[in-house]
């Protein structure tokens, strides 16, 4: 049963499914074979691949959401400074923002 659960839980990658199901069934005959508690090192490495695929698959999403964000960012800069005619891109910057306040006090 929770096989067929997997199965329709995670349609979009059906490789993944196959081998995940394959995993969890490899390691309910090894516990019915060796009893509760104990698992054999085969395994212990599927499962630590495993989760180091999980971790590379999040962070390759957590790049993209970088990369689009800073590509936003610089967006936005631009068009306040077209519409302003003040240079938005010094505000945004933390080192210079001390820099640009101080610039903008002596022109006043």
């Amino acid at each position: 049963m929770g096989h067929v659960n997997l199965l329709e839980n995670n349609k979009r990658d059906n490789k993944y499914d196959v081998e995940h199901v394959e995993i969890r069934y490899q390691r309910e005959e090894q516990e019915e074979k060796e009893g509760e508690g104990e698992q054999s090192n085969s395994l212990y490495f599927n499962d630590r691949n495993e989760i180091y695929r999980l971790i590379k698959e999040r962070m390759k999403r957590c790049l993209v959401v970088i990369v689009f964000a800073s590509y936003f960012h610089s967006i936005v800069v631009e068009w306040a400074t077209l519409l302003t005619g003040v240079s938005w891109y010094h505000y945004t910057q933390v080192s210079s923002i001390q820099y640009s306040w101080k610039l903008r006090d002596q022109t006043i």
